[in-house]
């Protein structure tokens, strides 16, 4: 359910003056080269501007450091934005970019610290409340989470990724129907949004509001019929209704668009399994077995032993 939360990384783009002296050059170059995606590039750049003694030096130190976290060299960005706030300790944005490479790492704590600092200097910010919200929400401090995610939303009320954010966290506090209440603001904010119209649906199912959910999938399913999870999710509806036949047509389509979606092959397995289609549930759960590499359900494993195992 959970997707994947928006964690907003502020960036001086303030374009120093032209001026004659290599340092002046090669922080534009890096600017220049990180805006066109050639990481590499500005890197250099950004480290020539940074030895050749570039004014202000945290600027430069700041386009290095945003780059590593671009390429995924966070425990380097971790350094430079350290060395940011060693130079000048009021520069807010470098505890906040430092906070969000923290979290790339899964060290929350340390982003909460950074993330505490921001508003310390800067005051309210929703999409520093936002962060906060992400990093407690990953420490499964649901509660803290909501409390953040909220006042991020009352700053920022027309961000529909907000009210995304904070109704992921009511899914995983089982509180169904606010988070139904958040999804549905954020649709009115972004109407064509399927992530969040089968996101709406699966917390209709938790409800047993089936035809709410269906509703939802079907929506969904207009605006992209082409994406194989909400026939998937939708097959799980008509599962837990009883109709194994219409659950089966659903998970068949979603591997026909995707011959590896393991989770497709397992449902469908379930569907032919309840309908007493034995052979081509053993057919369907062997294939899951395949496409789950690794770590495949204890209990799938249980039933295909059952039916005479894998060819």
């Amino acid at each position: 359910m959970v997707r994947n939360f928006v964690l907003l990384i502020f960036l001086v783009t303030s374009i120093s003056v032209y001026a004659q002296t290599p340092p002046e050059d090669c922080y534009d170059e890096g600017l220049a080269a990180l805006d066109a995606g050639d990481y590499e590039a500005a890197l250099d750049a950004f480290t020539c501007a940074i030895e050749g003694g570039y004014d202000p030096v945290t600027w430069a130190y700041h386009g290095r450091a945003y780059t590593y976290v671009e390429m995924g060299r966070y425990e380097e960005g971790i350094v430079d934005y350290t060395t940011i706030i060693e130079l000048d300790p009021t520069y807010s944005d470098a505890y906040n970019n430092r906070g969000l490479a923290y979290t790339y790492l899964d060290d929350y704590k340390r982003a909460l610290e950074d993330f505490d600092k921001t508003l310390e200097l800067e005051g309210p910010s929703s999409e520093v409340f936002n962060n906060l919200g992400w990093a407690y929400y990953n420490l499964e401090d649901y509660q803290s989470a909501i409390v953040y995610y909220t006042r991020a939303i009352k700053l920022s009320p027309d961000d529909a990724q907000m009210y995304l954010n904070r109704a992921d966290t009511y899914i995983a506090l089982e509180e169904f129907v606010l988070a139904i209440s958040d999804y549905t603001k954020a649709l009115k904010l972004d109407p064509d949004d399927i992530l969040t119209y089968n996101d709406r649906g699966w917390a209709y199912l938790n409800l047993h509001d089936y035809e709410r959910a269906l509703a939802d999938y079907d929506f969904s399913l207009e605006l992209d019929p082409a994406y194989a999870p909400t026939y998937l999710e939708r097959g799980n509806v008509y599962y837990d209704m009883g109709n194994y036949t219409q659950a089966a047509a659903d998970y068949l389509q979603a591997t026909r668009l995707d011959p590896t979606y393991a989770d497709a092959y397992w449902g469908l397995g379930n569907a032919y399994d309840e309908q007493g289609l034995t052979d081509k549930a053993l057919q369907s759960y062997c294939t899951y077995l395949d496409q789950a590499n690794d770590s495949p359900e204890p209990f799938i494993v249980e039933r295909v032993a059952e039916l005479g195992g894998c060819p």
